[in-house]
């Protein structure tokens, strides 16, 4: 790691807040769920950097143990991976500032380390956050042995995907030339291990298709293989402002349904409202309430009652919050949960659906089920 990775640690990025909220929005209800459980608790932070940046806010390692600390406390084990002598240093004493007894600092090469923590934890809630400085820190090599854990034990992973790196190393336009020399094929071959096969050359080497179409593509992709272990995804995209390129995707994978609409709630307001602070600041339409802005074609009410009718009818008589789920599964952080349930009402007023009460409560609530006029 050189000047970029010291460069990177001394301040945050604009669109850094996006992924800190999300991670922290996260960890606070996912970390109060899953104290439920019965079971320790393992948080695993394989890029974990010194713990505070040197503008004085905090990194991921101090974002996930003052939720752990809030939510699960006496029920944590934190472990938070360098490769840097004076990272780890750094990370060690911002622990022990801190006073998180159940955090633990390694410095170590964490693409060694990783693969192998699955065979420890077998009994274990396991939360793994990758956030690497590039593609190499998140090959699917190292999540495999954690998609594959027994499915008794609750595994949550989180993890940044570069998406200017993807680019770089398909080297599109010198393939296109048949310009391959071994750093190109070394690159494919980094490609490969990263998404677990080469179905990324399909996708990115596709003629007359945008590169942002291609990254939504291949992150799909991606997450379709893992789902195969893991059913629950989703991402989120991280840029600057909305009509800059995509830094990265922010990515999940999960066991639960729960964190899928967790997830899309969390990552809706941290995506929507962060982009609606870029691209109007300094204008007048800066002090306006973000969701009180036009929405896209894509996010209009029309598409989501539309939506809503066909899936009352496809399931009549499903639950509200079984249909939201529907709802997300196809339409990843389109939608936001309060919207949701506010179009239901308008919708069940209007004589569009059959919005029933709860009987063992007499109101609406996430068991009321819905049914076609």
């Amino acid at each position: 790691m050189g000047k970029y990775d010291d460069d990177f640690f001394g301040g945050k990025r604009p669109w850094s807040v996006i992924k800190d909220r999300v991670l922290r929005d996260y960890m606070n209800v996912y970390l109060a769920k899953v104290n439920t459980r019965g079971q320790h608790i393992v948080l695993i932070d394989a890029y974990a950097g010194p713990g505070v940046f040197q503008d004085g806010s905090n990194g991921s390692p101090i974002i996930i143990c003052t939720a752990a600390e809030k939510f699960a406390k006496n029920n944590y084990s934190a472990f938070f991976f360098n490769i840097r002598q004076d990272f780890h240093s750094q990370l060690e004493t911002a622990l022990k500032n801190s006073g998180f007894n159940s955090a633990h600092a390694f410095k170590t090469n964490s693409l060694k380390t990783i693969n192998q923590l699955p065979q420890i934890l077998k009994d274990n809630t396991v939360f793994l956050y990758l956030d690497p400085f590039g593609l190499k820190g998140c090959g699917y090599d190292q999540l495999e042995p954690f998609l594959k854990r027994n499915s008794k034990y609750s595994t949550e992973i989180v993890l940044t995907m570069c998406m200017p790196a993807v680019h770089r190393m398909a080297a599109f336009h010198a393939v296109k030339r048949g310009e391959i020399n071994e750093k190109t094929k070394k690159y494919h071959e980094r490609l490969t291990t990263v998404f677990g096969g080469d179905y990324w050359k399909d996708i990115l080497y596709q003629e007359n298709v945008d590169a942002e179409t291609k990254e939504f593509q291949l992150i799909d992709a991606y997450l379709s293989k893992s789902a195969q272990f893991l059913p629950f995804t989703g991402y989120c995209p991280v840029r600057q402002k909305s009509d800059s390129r995509i830094k990265y995707f922010m990515v999940f994978v999960s066991g639960h349904p729960d964190a899928m609409v967790l997830m899309n709630d969390i990552m809706h307001k941290a995506y929507f409202s962060q982009m609606h602070r870029a691209d109007f600041q300094g204008t007048l339409f800066e002090e306006l309430d973000w969701r009180d802005m036009p929405l896209t074609d894509d996010r209009s009410e029309q598409k989501l009652n539309a939506l809503i009718k066909e899936l009352v009818s496809k399931y009549p008589g499903e639950t509200r919050e079984n249909i939201w789920l529907q709802v997300v599964k196809s339409n990843f952080m389109k939608y936001e949960r309060k919207f949701y349930r506010s179009l239901l009402k308008n919708m069940a007023d209007k004589s569009q659906i059959v919005y029933q009460v709860d009987p063992s409560t007499g109101r609406r609530n996430e068991n009321s089920k819905l049914y076609p006029v």
